[in-house]
């Protein structure tokens, strides 16, 4: 397994983001697990679309993957991919997360449009793989909603003693 570290501003600046990005991959040789025609999954931490203790639209650059990293690193792979093949960012937050509150407060319908538009013949899509959204009321779970989960399926896998929560 290769591992490459870089430092950047603390600032989320997507210059600064883009280099960072370009720098990594290439030191992990990035190019060479990337063809043109490829399917590609990029599983940012999509924890929650705000923190409980303060919600609202500008708290949430703590708990998720910023979106300026997606990006970065969506545009690279899509570059490599020459205008073929498809990108899907996913993942499953929390069930008691809003994704469409996600996606709006990190801007990533934008993200998709402006990648759609520097590369158009690579499919690129957001994807919540959730089979359910809870809602909750201080604490306590008052509706589940059923959300189309992971269109390839879903495995369930039961540790029953063998987990490490056990004991």
């Amino acid at each position: 397994m290769n591992v490459a570290v870089h430092q950047t501003s603390h600032r989320y600046e997507c210059t600064s983001i883009q280099d960072a990005v370009i720098a990594i991959l290439q030191d992990i040789d990035a190019d060479n697990l990337i063809s043109p025609g490829d399917d590609i999954v990029l599983k940012p931490n999509w924890v929650k679309e705000h923190d409980e203790r303060h919600p609202g639209p500008d708290q949430w650059e703590h708990i998720v993957t910023h979106p300026g990293l997606i990006e970065a690193v969506a545009d690279y792979v899509s570059d490599k991919l020459t205008g073929t093949g498809s990108i899907t960012i996913c993942d499953a937050p929390q069930t008691d997360s809003c994704f469409p509150k996600l996606r709006e407060y990190c801007r990533l319908d934008d993200i998709v449009e402006r990648l759609t538009r520097k590369y158009p013949g690579t499919s690129i899509k957001l994807l919540d793989l959730r089979p359910e959204e809870w809602h909750a009321m201080d604490g306590v779970v008052v509706d589940k909603i059923q959300l189309e989960g992971d269109p390839a399926g879903a495995t369930h896998v039961k540790l029953n003693e063998a987990s490490e929560f056990v004991g």
